[in-house]
């Protein structure tokens, strides 16, 4: 029988290069804006279906601050950011759309309240 080599593959080789930098540039401050409340807020109270990325984004960019990789950080936050401003554009539009499609169907049913006094 053939022994094998019972050797670590991965023994003698480079360790690979990380795309995540630990070291937090100059010029962010502490602990910046995930927009992990921002997200929240324009989810429950505009559209839920955009909200939903802006949660997640905004999440995954707090916990790529706690672990110190901030170039993973400014990406989430970025996304989130975006996420959550498509979500209040949507939601914006969506209740100027509910509001007047109300608006003018009191004004029609008006018009027809009038038709009754004949």
């Amino acid at each position: 029988m053939e022994e094998f080599n019972q050797q670590n593959p991965l023994e003698g080789h480079a360790p690979a290069a990380s795309s995540q930098t630990s070291e937090k540039p100059a010029y962010m401050a502490d602990a910046p804006s995930t927009w992990l409340w921002q997200a929240i807020v324009v989810t429950f109270l505009c559209c839920m279906p955009f909200g939903i990325p802006a949660i997640v984004y905004a999440v995954k960019a707090n916990a790529a601050w706690f672990a110190k990789a901030y170039q993973n950080y400014q990406e989430y936050s970025r996304k989130a950011r975006t996420w959550t401003l498509i979500t209040l554009c949507v939601g914006i539009g969506f209740w100027v759309l509910y509001l007047s499609f109300y608006a003018v169907l009191f004004s029609k049913l008006g018009d027809l309240s009038e038709l009754a006094k004949f």
